[in-house]
């Protein structure tokens, strides 16, 4: 029979979000983690006939750099064989994953763009599998990290956007699914810095109270302190 229980509130994120510019410093902070696992969509080219992504530039990274939906099932699969080898799988980027899914559901419905197949359907289609790929990925991570990029420009008083650049309603879905979203930037001095600050311009929050409203250096210990000792 189902019966309520009393919550132990979570000290840490087990779905964080992280977001910035390009070349702030996004994947060498990830590729810090202790026991962690990077599936690099940021495919770079070929050399010796292996792809080169994102990863390749960072020193003591475990990666699978993958290229289109086959690729990142197969990573999958993959990381489903091997749960307990790892305390943090990062997907880094969103935006290719986003970019595959579209030709994915464009392919299928002979359509040239997402917004051609009729009655918004190919977009609602783009987000459900967007983010079942990503709860497929969250269900045999112990903690995942979502790596993404800051959209540029400004908002009609000349304040410049510091949000997610990936589509509308795809961003708050997946942000709704998170248990934090902090926008990665550099300090004055080029410290890297986590700001879960809400507010008009941003996308950042986070559920967890010891971060919550908070911007301070980048040290995943302060963020996961039950997980790295």
């Amino acid at each position: 029979m189902l019966e309520p229980t009393v919550t132990t509130a979570s000290t840490e994120p087990h779905r964080l979000f992280i977001y910035g510019r390009p070349k702030v410093g996004k994947t060498s902070a990830v590729a810090a983690l202790p026991r962690h696992l990077i599936i690099d969509t940021e495919v770079k080219g070929k050399y010796d006939n292996k792809l080169v992504g994102g990863t390749s530039y960072c020193e003591g990274a475990t990666s699978m750099v993958v290229e289109g939906l086959g690729m990142l099932k197969e990573a999958y699969d993959y990381l489903e064989a091997n749960q307990d080898s790892y305390d943090f799988v990062v997907l880094d980027t969103i935006d290719h994953i986003e970019a595959w899914a579209t030709e994915s559901i464009c392919k299928a419905h002979g359509a040239k763009h997402i917004g051609d197949i009729p009655h918004g359907k190919g977009w609602h289609l783009m987000r459900s599998k967007v983010i079942q790929i990503v709860e497929q990925f969250a269900r045999v991570s112990k903690h995942i990290i979502i790596v993404g990029h800051q959209k540029d420009g400004h908002d009609e008083e000349g304040i410049e956007v510091e949000k997610i650049n990936l589509t509308g309603k795809l961003k708050t879905h997946l942000c709704s699914i998170m248990d934090g979203v902090g926008r990665i930037t550099r300090d004055t001095e080029g410290v890297i810095m986590i700001d879960f600050r809400t507010g008009i311009n941003t996308d950042a929050g986070c559920r967890i109270p010891t971060l919550a409203g908070q911007i301070h250096e980048l040290e995943w210990k302060s963020i996961y302190p039950d997980t790295i000792k």
